[in-house]
């Protein structure tokens, strides 16, 4: 029983670790067009709302212990550890103490927001009936984070903050 408990657990770091990588990834790449201290927030906050929302779904389907993550809190402190990392990253920008390439400091981000998403999830767990139903909110958070670079994008560009 302990061994599977592992195991799913494994399975959900791996998961959002894939989650948060791609996506910070995909989304740096759009510091081409867009300066980066309205990247790096936008790109990291994405990043660890999307990792948050993996990290619940595969903790509540693949851990096996009777518990379930609530999305809520687990989205809110991953949110808070992503703006926080986002502070971090833009101060060292702006000082020109980044140590490496942006690929180096991206991929960095999406391993510590993966580790945080994942900590929170297994640290939260509830009995499911103390839990409310959140599919809306979930559904929610999804559109705001497919429509924010989208619309930080086009708001930049009116400000003369995007372009090649």
């Amino acid at each position: 029983m302990r061994r599977s408990h592992q195991a799913g657990w494994l399975l959900v770091f791996l998961l959002t670790l894939l989650v948060g990588l791609g996506t910070v990834t995909f989304l740096f790449v759009f510091g081409l067009i867009l300066v980066e201290f309205l990247l790096i927030p936008v790109a990291l906050l994405i990043t660890g709302l999307l990792t948050a929302l993996v990290a619940v779904y595969a903790s509540n389907k693949f851990v096996r212990d009777r518990l379930r993550s609530p999305a809520g809190e687990v989205v809110r402190r991953t949110e808070w550890t992503a703006a926080t990392l986002a502070l971090i990253l833009v101060l060292a920008y702006t000082l020109n103490l980044v140590p490496g390439p942006a690929i180096i400091m991206s991929s960095l981000a999406g391993f510590v927001l993966a580790v945080s998403s994942v900590f929170f999830a297994s640290r939260f767990r509830l009995p499911p009936d103390s839990l409310l139903p959140e599919g809306r909110k979930i559904l929610v958070w999804l559109l705001v984070a497919v429509m924010a670079l989208p619309v930080v994008i086009l708001i930049a560009s009116w400000f003369g903050l995007a372009g090649a």
